[in-house]
């Protein structure tokens, strides 16, 4: 690995410059004046310069001069990579480029599709894929015209695939498909490979399309990685933060804050050889992984505190006062006793792939008018979106909420609050002659308006919270804020306009995605208590690899958007109309553009447009909420 010197200078810049044109580092306030300008990178301290830096090496923040918030300083760098790694299973499969590492095409990744004059197509291979060879060092490669040309057995593969989102774990697998653990782990990462290729050819094209509005539900779940000795039980926790269309179920992006791509060895030996540990975090070259030393030095040995049984107000202002005790208020993945780093691979820190993932959704989704995020209470989710989509907030195309859900509850408290509110509702419909006709959808825009003037000021920044009053058994109390109001004193939207976004805050799409992947996934199922250990959890079944947790979610991630069918006998896919049909295990494994079609368009858009895609021409226009009021 290469490794760069740190230059000593005499006037270091205040912040990390800009990377692709990602600059994060300015105050995250919309009602501020200065939310969306940068500090000065340049000097000390600059003339008319908006910000004044403070904190001690490795705890370097901003403070805005405006109105007085404190924000921690991030590496560009370390963001534009986890982009970068998030956009990589976009690109077309004919960007491929020579096998040869000493080769100029190969180490300057000049791809087929790039640069078509470097190669040479010289026939097939035995099994029909077509052969290229270098121009440069005339070495050959092929690119293969099926997925399973190198399958003995084919159809075990979709064996694999059907037991896998079945909740079998790999040596029921094994014993039901008749082939060996090891084989069943070959077929899982070809079903990895076929799955991303199988979104890429469609989800490629989502910039392109025209959406009206979204509503975009926003959470974590946290796995674990098992330990590999005896000698050393800590496990490895991973987050995966993921995105789904509240109205048609469409997990736009699932990520996970782990990079196998990178040794930890060679990591944490380039560090210590270029200096990188002596820098303070947002200026390193590493500046987005967890290294050895930063991990054992930020380990205090306190655990999380968990959940406490609280009406959900307290739940909120208790959340606030978890934040303010961290020393970096967008970091949530704070080692505890019992965790270490992952054997394999490199874990990044959480908020960097959190910062990547909505710059991800802000690339994605260029086509929607209106975006509407409705996230978990997480200080990391909200700078992120803050950060990503900075201009689209100010010019109100997008609006984020959190969205605090009191998951204690009892069933049968569950109930008696549905009852409670049913009867709220209709002491409100009493209340005035003009109600008596009125449908109980808009009796409760009705209410919900009247209770916009009064909402509750919690935590130390004073947020405005709507405490829902109207509960369901999945989400019985719960509370709504809106994060993107860019007036001081009053909000953006009329009192009517403001009760129906607040009436649209739930989890309930990314929660659904949650329970399935603990219902179906064997290998990431919820953890057990063992007698024998003290009580102590145990994940019998979690995988050893952790690589294995970030294949196994993208794979179900496309299972879940293009196979499970609903109620309505329609997939996500379907509903999004990205797709006009529910495809098989067996239709995705099979799946293979020809070269022929993926070569006819050139440069990095370059693909195949499958068959059964429609509606991804830019004049076409998909509202996934298309029965909501204009308003909203």
């Amino acid at each position: 690995m290469e490794t760069e010197t740190p230059q000593s200078d005499p006037t270091p810049p205040r912040i990390p410059p800009a990377v692709d044109g990602i600059q994060i580092n300015f105050c995250k306030n919309p009602a501020c004046g200065n939310f969306g300008v940068p500090a000065s990178d340049t000097a000390k301290w600059a003339r008319g310069d908006r910000y004044k830096r403070s904190g001690e090496k490795d705890k370097r923040s901003l403070v805005c001069l405006e109105c007085g918030e404190t924000l921690p300083i991030k590496s560009n760098q370390g963001i534009a990579e986890e982009l970068r790694r998030m956009l990589a299973f976009l690109a077309p499969l004919d960007s491929v480029n020579c096998k040869n590492d000493k080769c100029h095409n190969n180490r300057n990744r000049i791809t087929l599709a790039q640069d078509s004059s470097l190669y040479i197509s010289i026939g097939h291979t035995k099994a029909g894929s077509q052969r290229f060879r270098c121009k440069i060092c005339h070495k050959t490669f092929s690119i293969p015209l099926a997925a399973n040309l190198r399958q003995r057995k084919k159809g075990k593969s979709t064996e694999v695939f059907r037991l896998l989102t079945c909740q079998v774990a790999i040596r029921k697998m094994a014993r039901n498909a008749r082939v060996g653990k090891e084989t069943v782990h070959r077929y899982i990462h070809l079903i990895h490979r076929q799955c991303l290729l199988f979104a890429a050819n469609r989800e490629r094209f989502l910039p392109e399309r025209k959406f009206k509005r979204l509503y975009i539900a926003v959470d974590r779940q946290q796995h674990e990685v098992n330990w590999i000795s005896q000698k050393d039980r800590r496990t490895t926790p991973l987050q995966a933060v993921v995105s789904a269309d509240q109205k048609t179920g469409y997990v736009f992006a699932l990520h996970v804050n782990f990079d196998p791509d990178l040794d930890h060895a060679e990591v944490d030996e380039a560090a210590r050889a270029s200096g990188d540990n002596l820098l303070d975090p947002p200026f390193r070259q590493f500046a987005r992984l967890w290294v050895n030393e930063d991990y054992e030095r930020s380990n205090t040995g306190k655990a999380r505190s968990k959940p406490r049984k609280q009406p959900i107000a307290e739940q909120i202002e208790t959340t606030y006062e978890e934040v303010c005790e961290r020393e970096d208020v967008e970091a949530s993945d704070t080692p505890e006793p019992g965790t270490r780093l992952p054997s394999k691979g490199m874990q990044v820190h959480a908020e960097y792939t959190l910062y990547g993932h909505f710059f991800y959704l802000s690339k994605l989704l260029a086509g929607a008018e209106k975006i509407r995020f409705y996230c978990d209470q997480e200080s990391g989710i909200r700078a992120a979106i803050m950060a990503a989509f900075c201009e689209r907030i100010m010019e109100k195309e997008c609006d984020a909420f959190y969205v605090k859900i009191n998951k204690e509850l009892t069933n049968p408290q569950k109930l008696n609050l549905v009852a409670k509110s049913q009867r709220e509702l209709e002491e409100f419909r009493a209340s005035s002659k003009a109600y008596e006709e009125v449908r109980d959808e808009d009796l409760r825009v009705f209410k919900a308006t009247a209770e916009m003037a009064a909402l509750s000021a919690i935590g130390k920044w004073k947020d405005r919270w709507f405490i829902f009053p109207f509960p369901n058994m999945s989400e019985p109390e719960k509370g709504v804020c809106c994060l993107t109001n860019t007036k001081k004193k009053v909000f953006d939207y009329e009192d009517e306009h403001l009760a129906r976004l607040h009436l649209k805050g739930s989890l309930h799409a990314v929660d659904r995605f949650f329970n399935l992947v603990r219902s179906n996934l064997s290998l990431l199922q919820r953890p057990v208590a063992s007698a024998s250990s003290g009580r102590r959890m145990w994940y019998r079944t979690n995988p050893y690899d952790p690589h294995h947790v970030a294949v196994i979610l993208e794979i179900f991630r496309i299972w879940y958007n293009y196979v499970e069918t609903g109620s309505d006998g329609k997939t996500p896919a379907m509903r999004l109309e990205l797709a006009e049909k529910a495809y098989t295990e067996d239709e995705i494994l099979r799946y293979w553009p020809s070269l022929s079609a993926r070569t006819k368009r050139r440069g990095p858009d370059a693909s195949n447009r499958a068959d059964d895609l429609q509606n991804t021409a830019p004049a076409q226009e998909c509202s996934s909420s298309s029965s909501e009021p204009e308003n909203s």
